[in-house]
């Protein structure tokens, strides 16, 4: 008997982003909360600004993502992105990204280990199987935009800060 694992799926962690970097889009998240109404999509409490365009993200980020992302796909484009503030006892319900081809997340703060990615195939293997990523402060994550995740709450008294991308990506065939 031969089991082949033919379509693994691929997940990117880059860590460490230039703490400056991160310590300038910590303090953007507070002037976006403080100014810009939450949406209410798949976050449970906390804020969740609205879909912004990468042209308005910050210039350094946008040059070391550009940098992380070009290293990665031949060819994309960050559709949007958005900024999520979670307090003490705040999470993210299931979801996925529709209409995007990977999603990206950029930690703030750490993680605490709250980011559950489940298995796309656990129907057919008739059991759960989830995967919770050890990310940090400065860590960048690359997933499937189809594959259905959720944050754990909150159980720190700090908030969990983190901004969101949809990511689209040509084939080189198209």
């Amino acid at each position: 008997m031969k089991k082949h694992e033919i379509f693994p799926t691929p997940v990117w962690q880059i860590d460490g982003a230039p703490q400056r970097l991160v310590d300038e889009l910590y303090k953007g998240a507070y002037d976006c909360r403080d100014n810009v109404e939450s949406n209410s999509l798949s976050n449970v409490g906390g804020y969740q600004s609205p879909n912004l365009s990468y042209k308005d993200f910050h210039p350094q980020g946008i040059e070391y993502l550009n940098k992380i992302l070009g290293d990665i796909f031949e060819d994309f484009r960050v559709q949007s992105w958005w900024y999520n503030i979670n307090s003490k006892g705040d999470s993210n319900n299931p979801h996925t990204h529709t209409a995007s081809d990977y999603a990206l997340v950029w930690y703030l703060t750490d993680n605490e280990e709250k980011l559950v990615l489940l298995n796309p195939i656990q129907r057919l293997l008739r059991k759960d199987q989830t995967a919770v990523p050890n990310t940090n402060k400065g860590d960048v994550l690359i997933f499937p935009a189809d594959i259905v995740h959720y944050v754990l709450p909150n159980d720190k008294e700090d908030d969990r800060i983190c901004i969101s991308m949809n990511i689209s990506i040509r084939d080189k065939y198209s």
